[in-house]
């Protein structure tokens, strides 16, 4: 993989992550916003509200859950590939070297 690849790879996962905050938000947002408007429709005040925002809440704890298990997963991998790379670059003999 050259190095804009790798540049290019780590700007998507980023900006990927990043997201996760909006996610946060609008899941809570969404929840609340059922919550009221079962209130105004079933005349449940203040419970279609409270339990709606906490299943938004949820919704969110959930993305940020995933986002972390993620990040970790390709944390992983990455220090897997450049465990390869170590070790194939000292399997490799340097310029220079004549041998044993």
């Amino acid at each position: 993989m050259t190095d804009l690849e790798e540049k290019s790879r780590a700007v998507w996962r980023g900006a990927r992550h990043a997201s996760v905050g909006l996610e946060v938000g609008v899941a809570v947002a969404i929840g609340a916003g059922i919550g009221w408007w079962l209130d105004g429709r079933y005349g449940w005040a203040p419970w279609g509200l409270m339990v709606g925002t906490l299943v938004g809440v949820g919704a969110g704890i959930k993305a940020l859950v995933r986002v972390v298990h993620e990040v970790n997963r390709e944390s992983a991998e990455d220090d897997r590939r450049a465990e390869a790379q170590a070790a194939e670059a000292r399997r490799q003999p340097h310029e220079g070297d004549d041998g044993p």
